[in-house]
């Protein structure tokens, strides 16, 4: 049996009338956080991508004399001159032995309104993590290291608080120069 134009429009505008009925669904937040994931120290660490602008090959640095082991100097990223800082010596981590430094990446990384290079020894990607899974900080992180790591998961990486780190008031230049004791990176400038 042929179905009527009549028909078929009935039908299509019953599938429209189904269609256009208000589903319930119950709300679910959003329960992932999207980090990028690096080799610090022989470590797997992370920093959420909301603070992430780009990741880049590490290639010349200029260094920039009477500053802090940790700053490893400035380069020029398309016109922008971008201070570049090392975490193994901001957060006084032992560094690794396998020499995976001297071929390091940068991650380009903005808070507080900057941007600062972060020098790491690779990259691995990026991961999501259940917003729920960073945890306190245990009692074994160092002093140093406990104002910038926002938390640790059941399994690396350990999550470090971008914001915090980027934030000490030593790395603004249009402050005074002050020597700060706040956090990983007091006393920069």
């Amino acid at each position: 049996m042929r179905a009527t134009d009549e028909h078929k429009a009935t039908i299509l505008r019953e599938r429209a009338r189904i269609l256009a009925l208000a589903v319930e669904r119950a709300e679910v937040p959003d329960t992932y956080t999207e980090v990028v994931t690096f080799l610090l120290a022989g470590e797997e660490y992370a920093v959420p991508s909301t603070h992430v602008r780009e990741v880049l090959v590490c290639k010349e640095v200029t260094p920039l004399p009477c500053t802090p082991p940790f700053v490893v100097g400035i380069m020029n990223l398309r016109g922008q001159i971008l201070p570049v800082i090392e975490l193994t010596r901001a957060l006084e981590l032992q560094p690794s032995a396998s020499g995976a430094q001297a071929l390091g990446r940068i991650i380009v990384a903005r808070a507080v309104g900057a941007d600062v290079g972060i020098k790491v020894d690779a990259i691995f990607g990026v991961r999501r993590l259940p917003t729920d899974a960073p945890r306190p900080s245990p009692s074994d992180v160092s002093s140093v290291q406990a104002p910038s790591v926002c938390g640790l998961t059941s399994a690396p990486p350990i999550v470090l608080d971008v914001e915090k780190l980027l934030s000490d008031t030593a790395l603004t230049a249009d402050r005074p120069m002050a020597r700060s004791t706040d956090g990983p990176l007091a006393g920069v400038l």
